[in-house]
């Protein structure tokens, strides 16, 4: 939803005469600028559909990029990846600014972790931001989070440079079993106009803790995203049940407003 401010310009004119036939005029105050374009995108979902398109909102790492992997959907209850071949070839949405509009470069990105099956699925779940994809190219930021509350749990940001297989780790390594994500946990991410990076967990969607911050200031503009990690082949049993986005200020704290396009 894109928000405008129209704006009223007023022009008032006195003239007032006396003996000697002059005049005065009197200029109204210039008017006000407009309010700040507000961009946002929020998604549960709703078709069922690979790759993720929602009428051509997204741009897909197989279907765009060509050399990572795209995500499908399944009506009403979570994106997926649907893993190719290679290492590196996570699966990436990113929205697509020529049908989702411009993107400011403070973006603060919400998701909520789907995982029908934890005995069985294994992978990771990542927030994109500050991002762009093209063919061969897919640049921005990666900030992600282990699958399971386990002791081989992790959390970091990594920043994508161009080229499949090309990317840089920006943060250290957390590790431990509160750096895992479960099903039902809430992701918050920032990532702001200076290149300051801040990862927070929401478990069960409520009581969010940072988690992660750095800064950097390789890319300060993109859209917002995605990523999912798994073995390779389709992995219908985990994911994300929900998507939001925005690029209004930057919040101190994630407060229930922050959370309300993918709370409990």
């Amino acid at each position: 939803m894109i928000v405008r401010l129209s704006t009223f310009v007023a022009l008032l004119v006195f003239i007032g005469g006396c003996a000697g036939g002059g005049s005065d005029t009197q200029q109204p105050p210039p008017p006000p600028p407009p309010a700040p374009t507000v961009n946002q995108y929020a998604t549960s979902f709703p078709l069922t559909e690979y790759p993720i398109s929602e009428g051509g909102k997204w741009l897909g790492g197989l279907s765009v990029g060509l050399d990572w992997s795209d995500i499908g959907t399944i009506a009403n209850t979570n994106a997926y990846p649907v893993m190719q071949s290679g290492q590196y070839a996570d699966a990436t949405a990113i929205l697509d600014p020529s049908t989702t509009g411009t993107w400011g470069s403070n973006e603060t990105v919400v998701l909520k972790v789907y995982d029908s099956s934890p005995s069985t699925t294994m992978g990771e779940v990542a927030v994109r931001c500050h991002s762009a994809l093209s063919a061969n190219s897919s640049t921005g930021y990666e900030i992600g989070w282990r699958l399971h509350a386990t002791s081989g749990a992790y959390n970091g940001v990594t920043r994508w440079n161009g080229p499949y297989g090309d990317f840089t780790s920006i943060s250290a390594l957390n590790q431990g079993p509160q750096y895992g994500v479960d099903d039902g946990d809430v992701i918050v991410v920032t990532c702001s106009q200076t290149g300051v990076i801040t990862g927070y967990k929401c478990p069960g969607g409520a009581n969010c803790v940072q988690q992660v911050q750095v800064t950097d200031t390789t890319f300060l503009a993109g859209t917002p995203g995605f990523g999912l990690d798994a073995p390779e082949g389709t992995q219908l049993d985990y994911g994300i049940s929900c998507f939001a986005a925005s690029d209004e200020s930057i919040p101190n704290t994630v407060t229930a407003s922050v959370l309300a396009g993918c709370g409990p």
